[in-house]
């Protein structure tokens, strides 16, 4: 089931409200690698993505983790979302190594067609956060893909 973890999971649920709760409750169990719609209740956003990502060293992390993405960016479309903000997903409590999974999203994000986007963000939690983002980005089909656009 969908519910309050820590980290930026923790942080969403305090800040959009109890009735996050009570409509993730509603939504029941959602299988790792798909992505889910509420609405943002007391967020400045008007919906969130919720995605289940992948624990770190079991069978099929890295596919799943790329589908995390790939189901959020779909979601966002169907509803007409044109800004999306990312976390590093899996990197706090499922204890996906930072690096490994930074690599992942900037390549999944890279071959996907984000035309329809006027923004993505993705969010950092810390500064070494940031400084691993920054790196890896330099060397991803997303920065290239951006760098040409």
């Amino acid at each position: 089931m969908l519910k309050k973890g820590g980290g930026v999971c923790g942080a969403i649920f305090k800040a959009a409200g109890r009735e996050l709760k009570k409509a993730c409750k509603k939504i029941g169990m959602v299988a790792p690698g798909t992505s889910v719609i509420t609405l943002g209740f007391n967020l400045p956003a008007k919906y969130i993505i919720h995605t289940v990502g992948p624990v770190y060293n079991l069978v099929g992390g890295e596919d799943t983790l790329r589908k995390c993405y790939v189901s959020s960016v779909e979601l966002a479309k169907d509803y007409n979302i044109k800004t999306l903000a990312f976390p590093c997903i899996s990197t706090g409590h499922y204890k996906y190594p930072f690096s490994e999974a930074t690599k992942i999203a900037l390549a999944t994000l890279g071959e996907l067609d984000l035309d329809s986007f006027e923004k993505i963000y993705l969010v950092c939690y810390s500064t070494s956060d940031y400084e691993t983002y920054s790196e890896i980005m330099k060397e991803t089909p997303y920065a290239e893909k951006k760098k040409n656009q």
